[in-house]
């Protein structure tokens, strides 16, 4: 946790060591949710929910972990769900945080295609953007986050999904794509 209250001088507030590598991390209020990667040993959380009520004592609240869900490239935090980018199996699993203490797995949804890799999620309101990589881009309706459905599928030549952002209005949504040579890839606007 890092005091930017000042931002010409940024003061670490707070540590709070995880097992494996951090991923990703996503605040919303006074929670922050942390996504895991690679897996690890059994005990290893795939995701840690934290509360930073107080930024300078970050405390662990939660955890998940399961058979399929050992290690999250990317999460979104929309509480009480968690909307995870499972690294396992390439879906999407969210997690109900409602008791903390006692997360559990309330939906999941992946494309069609097989094998596929979801690298990035992103929720806003009731839409769930994910960033399926070689499958392109979708929008799901998480209206009610245990009965996701598909509203809309963009695929094109080439896909590498990295990540997405949507407009304030929501009217249109920024796909870009992770490319490690030329040609790099590009924004594209939908």
């Amino acid at each position: 946790v890092i005091d930017a209250s000042r931002p010409d001088s940024l003061v670490l507030a707070a540590f709070l060591p995880t097992t494996r590598s951090t991923r990703d991390i996503t605040v919303s209020d006074t929670l922050c949710l942390v996504s895991l990667e690679p897996a690890g040993s059994p005990e290893d959380p795939a995701i840690m929910l934290m509360s930073i009520a107080d930024p300078r004592a970050p405390r662990l609240i939660g955890a998940f972990r399961s058979d399929s869900v050992d290690m999250a490239h990317n999460a979104w935090l929309e509480p009480p769900y968690a909307y995870v980018a499972n690294s396992r199996a390439g879906d999407l699993r969210i997690i109900d945080f409602t008791d903390p203490a006692e997360p559990f797995e309330a939906a999941q949804w992946s494309v069609e295609e097989e094998p596929a890799y979801l690298h990035d999620v992103l929720v806003s309101d009731t839409l769930a953007l994910l960033s399926y990589w070689e499958d392109g881009f979708v929008v799901l309706s998480v209206a009610d986050p245990a009965a996701p459905y598909e509203l809309g599928h963009f695929t094109y030549p080439g896909a590498r999904t990295h990540s997405a952002a949507l407009s304030p209005d929501r009217r249109t949504a920024y796909v870009s794509d992770e490319i490690f040579g030329a040609p790099y890839g590009g924004l594209h606007i939908l």
